[in-house]
């Protein structure tokens, strides 16, 4: 496939998309924000665009809060493909009216939907913030791009290899603990008699 025909490449000027032009990180924030998302191929050819980038000296050095967006999407698109190959597609009511697409996950506490957009958050919420509390705003904060290289087995020779076993603990964790919290929370505690 050549560039004339691909949705999204590489030039000296950023990156080509139907949106129009875009620098590394205007990409990478409309990344985040959940803009590549669906289709999902449509974020991994982004996420291609800014690794050839990076390889070719083009992002410079990118500040920490625009690298964590990259390896955020990365690992939790990674979980999502695997989940979805597993389970195929399904659609969800929303409360427009209107359906939205995901995959289940079934872990050891039941199942649910998984999205895209709301996995980034979980991880952002649940385990950097965990970092962030920790080893103060900087420190978390590179603490976690580590984890999430390690995550996807690309620490040593930076190749991505694949979600590893901490990277899917890690999200079994969060998940089954939101499904148990889920199933936990959805009676009253006490029975109501009218």
């Amino acid at each position: 496939m050549t560039a004339t025909e691909q949705l999204f490449f590489l030039t000296a000027e950023g990156i080509h998309t139907p949106y129009g032009l875009l620098d590394i990180n205007k990409a990478l924030e409309m990344l985040d924000e959940g803009c590549f998302d669906e289709p999902i191929w449509h974020g991994l050819e982004i996420v291609c665009c800014i690794s050839e980038a990076e390889e070719k000296g083009m992002t410079g050095e990118l500040a920490p809060e625009k690298t964590i967006m990259y390896w955020r999407w990365l690992y939790t698109a990674m979980f999502f493909s695997e989940q979805l190959t597993r389970n195929g597609w399904t659609e969800v009511l929303n409360e427009n009216g209107g359906t939205d697409k995901g995959t289940m996950y079934r872990g050891h506490n039941g199942g649910m939907t998984i999205y895209l957009k709301p996995l980034r958050l979980a991880m952002q919420n649940y385990m950097e913030w965990a970092l962030i509390e920790t080893y103060g705003a900087e420190s978390g904060l590179l603490k976690s791009i580590l984890m999430y290289k390690a995550f996807t087995g690309a620490l040593g020779d930076g190749e991505k290899t694949g979600i590893t076993m901490e990277g899917y603990r890690a999200m079994h964790m969060i998940l089954d603990g939101l499904i148990s919290e889920a199933t936990d929370n959805s009676e009253p505690e006490t029975r109501v008699f009218h």
